[in-house]
């Protein structure tokens, strides 16, 4: 039997009226992941809010870094080369009741990084056209969840502007950046 959505576990959601919860739920549904299981692409289209039901969900960004490799063949003949290598950094952990997938809500509607399942996890999906057509017909209720989103999407970026900080100061062994 298909578990039944329930927006009251989520603090995002708090302050909506009881219609909309009904109505919101009656549109949305739980899907179950695999860890390790990839809910999103950075780069895809942004067709879902989603919600941590149970679980454990990283936010990942991929990243180029150009490597210089060698190769001796004989004593006197040596080949380099750059190597294109991609690799994900961790941006963000979600946690349970957390909302993310924010690139739903706001244009262009491409998802800004990749979200992967840490372990097996519970996930409601809230389609992004369904819930945008509710707020457009009522005011109050966009102008809550955008305020709700604003805020994700504030810790989001303090969150990825303190890994890009520490990065930068373990690189140039400094202890602080200083802006000027």
């Amino acid at each position: 039997m298909q578990q039944k959505p329930n927006l009251s576990q989520f603090p995002f959601f708090s302050d909506v009226s009881r219609e909309y919860f009904v109505e919101i739920e009656a549109f949305s549904h739980i899907k179950t992941y695999d860890k390790g299981d990839i809910i999103f692409q950075s780069q895809e289209p942004a067709e879902h809010l989603y919600g941590l039901i149970q679980g454990d969900v990283d936010l990942l960004i991929l990243f180029t870094d150009k490597i210089l490799t060698k190769d001796i063949k004989y004593e006197d003949y040596i080949s380099t080369q750059v190597e294109n290598v991609e690799k994900q950094v961790k941006v963000d952990e979600i946690k349970q009741n957390e909302i993310f997938g924010w690139s739903a809500f706001v244009e262009p509607g491409k998802m800004t990084s990749t979200a992967c399942c840490a372990q097996a996890s519970q996930i409601l999906l809230i389609p992004a056209d369904k819930l945008k057509s509710l707020c457009g017909n009522d005011p109050e209720l966009g102008y809550l969840l955008s305020t709700r989103i604003s805020a994700i999407i504030a810790q989001r970026l303090e969150s990825r502007t303190q890994k890009l900080v520490r990065t930068w100061c373990e690189l140039y062994e400094a202890d602080h950046i200083s802006s000027v």
